[in-house]
């Protein structure tokens, strides 16, 4: 994943080795600029652009990766048809997990919204002219959807090499940091970090089954992203807003499940 402001300088090495390489990946949180810049920093667009032009000139194979939000939501179909036009490989849409910051800047989805969204994206899969996918995160049926950390097909490296359970939000802990934090590749080796990424994963998916077998699954945990970062006490910092949609929902589906605790008491 690029924003595309050094491959300028990176693609002549990319060129050499041209046998070896797959594709890139570009960042673009809009298929306006004003939007897109908004989202990110001004003259990104145009940084991205570049990029991709590039790529075209060079006949390299690249992608786009678009993370809905609140302002964005509308331009779906333009980002499909900029792709398109632009000569990409495909797009990627994928969710922005809610936290303080993009709570305040009011960039969240509901959960509502999201599953919108994401019926608006299965569709239009069905006749684009570019491939779409859909990153991890969406509403699934299955409360044991694996991404590609919980499937032990990735792992997740942050810039100061500390290897992570959850590929969300691994610049926040929680209380307890090591419930994600595997450890750092400048103190132990590739080799141990896995191992001990390995034996949490397990740890991980046990209290997923034991939760499930106990009913504690609830309704938006079926959104796996969501449940991890609030597994890992990620979502600490939206208790600052209790009106936030998520939190919201969370409350009223807990309500909903006394009720039918308490009826059933009733009932016996």
């Amino acid at each position: 994943m690029s924003n595309g402001s050094t491959f300028p300088q990176i693609y002549p090495v990319i060129v050499t080795r041209r046998r070896w390489f797959k594709g890139v990946t570009f960042s673009l949180d809009g298929a306006r600029e004003e939007t897109h810049d908004h989202l990110r920093d001004a003259g990104s667009y145009r940084q991205v652009l570049k990029a991709a032009s590039i790529c075209v000139a060079r006949s390299l194979p690249f992608s786009f990766n678009m993370v809905v939000t609140a302002r964005n939501r509308q331009e779906i179909e333009e980002m499909v048809e900029l792709a398109n036009k632009l000569g990409s490989h495909g797009v990627r849409f994928g969710h922005l997990m809610p936290t303080l910051n993009t709570a305040l800047r009011k960039l969240d989805l509901s959960p509502e919204e999201r599953r919108e969204i994401e019926g608006k994206i299965w569709a239009l899969q069905k006749n684009s002219p570019v491939p779409i996918g859909m990153a991890s995160g969406y509403y699934t049926a299955s409360p044991f959807f694996a991404c590609g950390p919980l499937a032990m097909e990735e792992f997740n490296l942050d810039c100061t090499g500390n290897l992570t359970l959850c590929c969300q939000l691994s610049g926040i802990s929680g209380p307890r940091p090591d419930t994600d934090l595997m450890g750092s590749l400048q103190e132990m080796s590739l080799v141990e970090a896995c191992e001990r990424f390995r034996q949490r994963v397990g740890i991980y998916l046990e209290d997923k089954r034991s939760r499930v077998s106990r009913g504690e699954f609830g309704e938006l945990d079926y959104f796996p992203c969501w449940y991890c970062v609030k597994y890992l006490d990620k979502v600490q910092g939206l208790q600052q807003i209790p009106s936030h949609p998520w939190l919201h929902s969370e409350r009223r589906e807990a309500k909903s499940n006394d009720y039918i605790r308490a009826a059933g008491k009733d009932a016996s």
